[in-house]
């Protein structure tokens, strides 16, 4: 206790403390599990005699789990997705084709680099109906047609 306060490391008991340690698979998630900032958490089980560092990350997952494709073009739920990793996951599913929607640009009998182009300008409207795959080439000549005719 601490000026008439209970001190929350006052609140976990020690034997509770270190079931928490020995279970847990980082000493960064027992600390959370806690409800302990990790500099504390770690004085404290030092301490106890609980620390166990795990610096090479055994039995811990390395991946974030993988987005469903239909939540991002269907759903729209992952607004801020990068559009150059949305292309790349579009072509590798078989949602597009790896070839410009608007013609059949090439080089050298070598396809070019295609870009995500949103119809309506809107970058964080992922929807299927609103997302083509057009060549640099084509998204230029398309931005300077779509200037000319707002002039007009």
């Amino acid at each position: 206790m601490k000026n008439g306060k209970w001190l929350l490391k006052d609140r976990i008991v020690d034997a509770d403390f270190i079931e928490t340690c020995n279970s847990a698979f980082s000493m960064a998630e027992a600390a959370s599990k806690l409800g302990l900032h990790f500099n504390s958490f770690k004085k404290r089980a030092l301490i106890l005699g609980c620390y166990k560092p795990n610096q090479s990350g055994k039995g811990l997952s390395k991946k974030a789990p993988k987005i469903l494709l239909e939540d991002i073009v269907y759903k729209n739920l992952y607004p801020h997705y990068q559009s150059f990793k949305l292309k790349k996951r579009l072509i590798q599913e078989g949602f597009k084709k790896h070839e410009c929607e608007r013609a059949d640009f090439q080089w050298q009998n070598k396809p070019l680099s295609l870009e995500l182009h949103h119809r309506d300008g809107d970058r964080t409207n992922h929807h299927i109906t609103n997302i083509c795959c057009f060549v640099q080439i084509a998204i230029v000549k398309l931005r300077l047609f779509v200037q000319r005719t707002e002039k007009i």
